[in-house]
């Protein structure tokens, strides 16, 4: 009978742990795809130009460090308006841009700028472009309590364990006192 009662905490121990080391919920066949018919919009980033037309902008690496001779390619839909190199530091412009959208590509990375003319951007527009070619680059911190606090397997553990255990503490005592 002992070995039963400590066999069913062991259970109720396990099975709480197993709540909490939780981190995703795992369903039979996944969850459902997209449509392929639906695409996401491309990211567009509002740039100024300076004064004379000039698109100035910088190619750098993950670390930041400016990539010299580095082709970069200024497009119109599928025209390619201007193209250039960067200097040592990273830097290139392009000179006599017209206002409108366009597609900037270096490295086999491309991004889309909406450009207005100088002195006519609406307030959040950037200075010039930022390129990062090299890969993908994610800045921001990681605090694994604010994930394991927003899953609600993880809270339904702790709430599970502290009303449990002391249920089977209780009976526990209960058992062996008769």
């Amino acid at each position: 009978m002992l070995l039963h009662k400590r066999f069913r905490c062991l259970l109720v121990a396990a099975t709480s742990a197993g709540m909490l080391l939780s981190n995703s919920i795992v369903w039979a066949e996944g969850p459902a795809p997209a449509p392929s018919s639906v695409l996401a919009a491309p990211q567009m980033t509002d740039v100024e130009l300076q004064a004379g037309g000039i698109l100035a902008g910088r190619v750098v690496d993950a670390k930041g460090t400016g990539l010299s001779k580095t082709a970069v390619a200024l497009r119109n839909g599928n025209t390619v308006v201007a193209e250039t190199t960067t200097d040592p530091a990273g830097n290139f412009r392009f000179d006599s841009v017209r206002g409108g959208t366009y597609h900037v590509s270096s490295g086999g990375k491309s991004a889309m700028y909406r450009v207005w003319a100088n002195r006519t951007a609406p307030p959040g527009a950037s200075q010039g472009i930022l390129m990062v070619p090299s890969q993908d680059v994610v800045v921001g911190q990681y605090n694994p309590m604010k994930y394991w606090l927003a899953d609600p397997l993880v809270i339904g553990g702790i709430i599970a364990v502290g009303a449990g255990v002391p249920i089977i503490l209780a009976q526990q005592n209960n058992d062996s006192g008769s």
